[in-house]
């Protein structure tokens, strides 16, 4: 008989699987105390049913099944237990729902608490209805969350490939002449500064949008996030990067930007570049920093074409 290989858990998985565990040890302590109430089991054999069923050896254990086992507890506990359930499962809705479904669990809870109107049957009814809409809010939190973390995973690795293909192509015009050679593109020619400034702007808009996946990203919705993983939005964040790094070049040859912080990229009939090879590093190390910048800001380039507009319209 051959035995399949486990695969190892990521530290990740892990860590869910230990949760999950934990939850089924609490889960299964407290029905075990609810066993020892004779009077309560009999009352609800068909719940017993389904969490004897669900919390059987052979059966998976997963969040939406511990959720199944904690709302059929909810109609076993008695009054001081509801009570404590409920106060335990607010702090928890207080943590991680928002401020306005906090404010209506408290609000209703203590409605119930001050009411006169209501019989007792009717205050327990209400707090075991309470209860278990705390524990779908809660659980739909808990699904959302782990939905988000596969979400930005998603994202980080899509960006990363992105950033990693920009940089190949970057340092392969730069360090393969055989490259060079097949597009017959001489060093120091006009081409050769083109290519530089199209991958170090879609370099700047990838290093952009990992920077930003260390922000406030978790406070974006799920369809949010998803919509930034979708390919579309990657190649056209992409393609803008690397139009923002064109513009910069052609900005620079024009002596649009002059100064001493900006290159002098000048060029002969030929393409060549007009200077010694030291004005040539430097001019392109210059370009390259500027067209990264400008494919990692959303600002840069729409300012200066903000910029050339009114003095277009101020020569008009």
């Amino acid at each position: 008989m051959t035995v399949k290989p486990k695969i190892p858990m990521t530290p990740s998985k892990r860590h869910q699987k230990d949760l999950i565990e934990q939850k089924y040890i609490d889960l299964t302590t407290t029905y075990e105390r609810m066993k020892l109430k004779p009077e309560v089991t009999s009352k609800f054999t068909d719940i017993v049913a389904i969490i004897e069923g669900l919390i059987a050896s052979d059966v998976e254990h997963s969040w939406d099944n511990a959720n199944i086992i904690e709302q059929s507890l909810a109609p076993m506990y008695s009054e001081v237990e509801l009570d404590s359930e409920i106060s335990l499962n607010m702090l928890e809705a207080k943590r991680r729902l928002t401020v306005e479904n906090g404010q209506f669990f408290d609000a209703e809870y203590h409605k119930l608490l001050e009411t006169e109107h209501l019989d007792a049957t009717a205050v327990k009814e209400g707090k075991l209805n309470l209860l278990c809409n705390l524990y779908k809010k809660l659980q739909i939190s808990y699904d959302l969350e782990v939905q988000k973390k596969h979400a930005l995973s998603a994202i980080r690795f899509s960006t990363s490939m992105a950033f990693l293909a920009s940089i190949l192509m970057f340092f392969s015009m730069d360090n393969m002449r055989l490259l060079k050679n097949v597009m017959i593109i001489n060093t120091g020619a006009e081409t050769e500064f083109i290519i530089s400034a199209l991958s170090a702007g879609w370099m700047g808009a990838c290093f952009s949008m990992l920077f930003r996946l260390k922000g406030d990203i978790q406070q974006q919705s799920l369809s949010e996030l998803n919509a930034m993983n979708r390919i579309d939005n990657l190649v056209s964040r992409s393609l803008i990067g690397m139009v923002s790094g064109l513009i910069i070049f052609y900005a620079f040859e024009a002596s649009f930007l002059q100064g001493a912080l900006f290159p002098e990229l000048l060029f002969n009939n030929e393409g060549g570049f007009v200077s010694d090879d030291s004005a040539m590093k430097k001019a392109h190390a210059m370009l390259v920093f500027w067209s990264f910048l400008a494919g990692f800001s959303e600002k840069m380039v729409p300012n200066l074409l903000s910029k050339a507009e009114s003095k277009a319209e101020e020569g008009g």
